[in-house]
């Protein structure tokens, strides 16, 4: 027994909170939050990420590669991948020359003046900016590869 609103148009299950209808947009606001008994078989919306079972197949989630439209969505392209790889290393030498350019022990009765944490804290915050600029395009590669896949499914089946 689940809580949704049932869409009045193509009677889908969607979740409690929804405002359209994640299967063909309609307005769910004047709706109703009821209790269902969702067969197996039966969609239930949630989401692109969440659980949809399909009345056509077996339930399958967004991150298998399903789209919550059926779309079958291609792995992260390789270049987003290298993008991925290179903003890890980024990180990754820029906590390594933050430690080596890190003032030793000055001695006793001695401290360090702030200038010479100038260039260990220059490399970590190098580090940090290329890390989130390279996974921030990496990402942004994957989006808009599943952007492109999911319109070229559109184009074919609006061809058929």
């Amino acid at each position: 027994m689940r809580k949704g609103k049932r869409c009045p148009e193509c009677t889908k299950v969607n979740v409690p909170g929804a405002y359209q209808c994640g299967h063909c947009g309609t307005n769910l606001e004047g709706v109703q939050v009821q209790k269902f008994e969702v067969p197996d078989r039966e969609q239930f919306i949630h989401g692109p990420d969440s659980l949809v079972a399909d009345s056509d197949g077996p339930a399958e989630t967004a991150r298998e590669n399903v789209s919550h439209q059926g779309v079958l969505v291609n792995e992260a392209p390789l270049l987003s991948t290298f993008f991925y790889i290179l903003s890890a290393l980024s990180l990754l030498g820029g906590v390594i020359f933050c430690g080596k350019l890190w003032p030793g022990d000055p001695g006793y009765g001695n401290e360090w003046k702030t200038i010479a944490y100038i260039p260990a804290m220059t490399w970590l915050t190098v580090g940090i900016v290329q890390f989130g600029l390279f996974a921030a395009v990496g990402l942004g590669l994957t989006y808009l590869k599943r952007i492109a896949d999911n319109s070229d499914h559109a184009l074919r089946q609006s061809a058929d």
